[in-house]
């Protein structure tokens, strides 16, 4: 059998796992450190999102006249889970968001851009920054190229870990399959980034019975292992139902961006008739579409939204699979989808019919124009992009243990750590994801790094 002893072993090659072993790599050159992933070509939930990721200071928003702090970003991020997640940690978080932007850029290599084209439910302050691209998938590659070309790091792809445990010596022991052959991995430090668990439908049934039957549009190879090795650990859990909601068109993940109708669309449902405020965020709202009589709505949007964001990764692949209708009438929208008499036909009279900064019935403001021929639409049902739930850790990313104290040298990040949104759907605030995975990488290498 092969044996492996290394400093770090980080199991999870997606956005935290990379960020993790890149960054501590570079603040300690004398770690060595093992990346375990059972696919790295695989899709993980980094590569399968757009990678809009909110960050506070940057000097992006600089050149853009934007004042904005982590304090600010904290209080935005605190406001939409209703105070569920822990200050510090939201803080802490916030305050490494810059630094790890800047990071990724000018140590690994990413080109990162400020994202400024719709607007972000919950952000008061513009702080989206992405890939030119508009996609997670570029950004996972390079970090994994920037990776191979590190002298401290071994990345063992097609490996994938199946038993955890302490060695008598304090040391963590790693029962693993690589490239079909058993391998066993000792390490003095461990890092769980292994996505969560929305792959595995006994664990969404247990913790997200709402959500039993709903599409999962994240990676299948989401099956919870980080979390279910670290109760195993000794590990706490906290805020298991969070989840990340996204209206989705089919179980594939095909998808349409929220700026259909942050931007000024409306949702309508079986009968053609509005029944919410659509300025609530994606997440929430996929819990409330998939609660309607079908499981379905139609997101309804016009040519002036449709040309600030066709042109994005998701729309031209949604567009591609013929998901997206366009329509010159409203009558013709309301024929093809099969609403009711004139019951759609109201509702966009009613619906464009409010004024600039009036609330409407659902409590939205009007804050944008009137929708206009031609119209685009589709048909939308909520799904389950990743789980937002788990392993309770501090402001360093290490692990909590059953009285409330840290767990020597055992770290959680991503969707393996209970993170910022609350414990449903509606905590979730666009961009949490990338956000959580990245700045909790950073902390954890920070912290691990002041060791060596």
């Amino acid at each position: 059998m092969r044996c492996i002893k290394t400093d770090v072993a980080v199991i999870g090659a997606g956005a935290a796992g990379c960020i993790t072993a890149g960054a501590l790599a570079t603040f300690a050159p004398r770690c060595d450190i093992t990346l375990i992933e059972s696919d790295c070509n695989a899709h993980c939930n980094s590569t399968i999102a757009s990678a809009f990721i909110p960050a506070a200071g940057t000097r992006f928003q600089n050149e853009q006249g934007i004042i904005d702090t982590p304090q600010a970003m904290a209080e935005d991020i605190y406001l939409k889970n209703k105070g569920e997640s822990d200050y510090d940690l939201t803080l802490a978080m916030c305050s490494y968001s810059a630094d790890v932007i800047h990071w990724m850029t000018d140590v690994a290599g990413v080109p990162i851009e400020f994202a400024d084209e719709i607007n972000w439910f919950g952000h008061n302050t513009p702080r989206m920054h992405s890939h030119k691209l508009r996609s997670g998938t570029p950004i996972i590659r390079q970090l994994h190229t920037f990776l191979k070309s590190l002298d401290n790091v071994d990345v063992l792809d097609l490996t994938t870990a199946q038993r955890i445990s302490y060695e008598s010596n304090a040391r963590f022991r790693l029962s693993a399959i690589s490239d079909g052959y058993p391998l066993e991995i000792s390490s003095q430090y461990l890092v769980f980034a292994t996505g969560g668990f929305g792959g595995n439908p006994d664990m969404i049934k247990q913790y997200i019975p709402d959500m039993s039957d709903a599409w999962h549009i994240g990676a299948a190879t989401n099956q919870g292992m980080g979390i279910r090795s670290g109760i195993s650990l000794g590990g706490q859990t906290k805020l298991m139902g969070g989840f990340q909601g996204r209206d989705t068109i089919r179980e594939d993940g095909t998808r349409v961006k929220p700026g259909v109708i942050s931007e000024g669309g409306i949702a309508v449902n079986s009968d053609g008739l509005r029944f919410i405020r659509e300025d609530l965020g994606y997440s929430p709202l996929s819990a409330i579409f998939r609660a309607q009589k079908t499981q379905f709505v139609f997101l309804v949007w016009d040519k002036r939204i449709q040309e600030q964001i066709a042109d994005l990764h998701i729309m031209v692949d949604a567009a591609a699979k013929g998901e997206i209708y366009s329509f010159y009438e409203p009558k013709e929208l309301s024929d093809f989808f099969d609403f009711p008499g004139r019951h759609f036909l109201d509702t966009l009279e009613t619906y464009n019919a409010t004024n600039i900064g009036v609330v409407d019935e659902f409590g939205r403001i009007r804050s944008t124009p009137q929708l206009t021929a031609p119209f685009y639409a589709c048909r939308v049902t909520g799904s389950i992009a990743h789980t937002q739930g788990g392993l309770t850790i501090n402001q360093h990313s290490q692990v909590i243990d059953q009285t409330g104290y840290p767990i020597k040298h055992l770290y959680a990040v991503g969707n393996d750590a209970a993170g910022l949104s609350g414990g449903g759907s509606d905590g979730y605030l666009s961009g949490n994801g990338w956000f959580l995975a990245i700045t909790s990488g950073f902390a954890a290498a920070h912290t691990i790094a002041s060791n060596f």
